[in-house]
């Protein structure tokens, strides 16, 4: 026998000491049925994969940063099978710190928070929840949504989060934002989606939808009429009525 061959079934048995081996062989001893060595051998490889885009390894985190798996923009928390991706978040930054030192108010601190984690989880292609932010921050959806809405007035901007970018939710304050913006400062809807983190396409719906109901309220259709002609749901009807209201006491 030559020596490479010798060498072979010397350490060739080496070669199967790893992850994916480990998952092949426990698949075929535990589960026959499941299929052939390059059945089983695919479903790993797929596998690894996946757990490849869903670990992020504790070096990537810094000080005051957590791991957090949250919903895909792409999908929405109603489909039948959601995607969540792991992010990295920054509870506790160091001008949170500093703002502390500087005697600024707890609640100028928490909305500053919020949007932070918010613009983060965007950036990394998702969207988080007022229940995420309740589970991080241990406090109620009600103080959150509070904080939320109270940095998007005061700056005129609306942050990305499952209720606005899939219009999820009773809040009115991405529309109320996405309208004053186009129709009492005449700003481009191309603007307005880049100021308001929307597409065009959600821009170009909302104002859509507000000029229709404007139209039955100033020709004085009832809310089911306006629904009917509007296809939209008396909710939404109701918000876009305050809208058209408040926007004819502005000008």
């Amino acid at each position: 026998m030559s020596g490479r061959n010798q060498k072979q079934r010397k350490y060739q048995g080496a070669r199967n000491r790893n992850l994916k081996s480990a998952l092949i062989n426990f698949i075929l001893t535990e589960f026959p049925n499941f299929g052939g060595p390059k059945t089983v051998g695919f479903f790993v490889d797929e596998l690894m994969k996946m757990l490849d885009n869903l670990l992020i390894t504790k070096d990537k985190l810094q000080v005051g940063q957590m791991l957090w798996y949250a919903l895909d923009k792409n999908t929405r928390i109603t489909s039948k099978y959601p995607k969540f991706k792991p992010i990295i978040l920054t509870v506790v930054a160091a001008g949170d710190i500093e703002a502390h030192c500087q005697n600024v108010s707890q609640r100028k601190i928490a909305s500053k928070v919020i949007a932070r984690l918010c613009k983060e989880a965007y950036k990394q292609g998702t969207v988080l929840s007022m229940r995420d932010l309740s589970l991080i921050y241990c406090r109620s959806t009600g103080y959150i949504s509070e904080m939320r809405i109270d940095y998007e007035e005061k700056n005129q901007v609306v942050l990305p989060h499952q209720g606005s970018e899939h219009d999820m939710g009773s809040t009115t304050t991405h529309k109320a934002i996405i309208v004053r913006k186009a129709v009492k400062e005449q700003k481009d809807p191309l603007d307005v989606a880049k100021e308001t983190n929307h597409s065009q396409r959600a821009v170009d719906i909302y104002l859509k939808d507000f000029y229709r109901v404007k139209w039955c309220l100033e020709n004085h259709r009832t809310l089911n009429e306006t629904c009917i002609i509007t296809g939209l749901s008396p909710n939404l009807v109701k918000q876009y009525w305050e809208l058209a209201s408040d926007n004819n006491q502005s000008t």
